[in-house]
């Protein structure tokens, strides 16, 4: 029993040894030494950092982004389940340059507790949205509404979408 244990424990070692070795080998090369035989960035684009490369992209990465969105107005339902059931509200939002330059919410709520919460997020979103870029918008809670916010965000990805 004890000559088994032994055969047991030398082919567990030799299995985790090969398997050592087998990573060792997919381990990619290390980088060139920037101060060695005479490599030169321009000649290696993709090792290059993502900064870097990233600047050298220049002005027209940004472009891209900064007209990511078409200005206008658009409209979306964004539904929500409430403790009493499901809910939405009429979200409106109208943009320029990324940036949300005017917003309202039309409330949905069939039940008491939800057209107060509802009329309780209505009364202070504009003030989280108004004047920040379309990407920034994360609302959670507003004036003590948890679950409006819900609601609020799936219309702003269905206008992202539509954007």
């Amino acid at each position: 029993m004890f000559a088994g244990f032994s055969l047991r424990r030398f082919v567990f070692t030799a299995q985790v040894a090969a398997l050592s070795l087998a990573l060792a080998a997919c381990t990619p090369p290390a980088p060139p030494d920037d101060e060695g035989a005479g490599s030169s960035a321009s000649s290696l684009p993709s090792q290059m950092p993502v900064s870097s490369r990233a600047a050298s992209a220049g002005s027209s990465a940004a472009a891209v982004l900064e007209s990511r969105y078409t200005d206008g107005t658009y409209s979306a339902v964004g539904t929500y389940r409430s403790p009493n059931g499901d809910e939405s509200i009429n979200v409106t939002l109208t943009l320029a340059d990324n940036v949300v330059t005017a917003a309202s919410v039309q409330s949905n709520a069939t039940f008491e507790k939800s057209i107060t919460m509802q009329g309780q997020f209505i009364a202070g979103f504009e003030a989280e949205v108004v004047g920040k870029s379309i990407d920034e918008l994360n609302l959670t809670v507003v004036n003590g509404s948890s679950l409006t916010p819900i609601g609020f965000m799936e219309a702003v990805k269905q206008i992202k979408a539509e954007a």
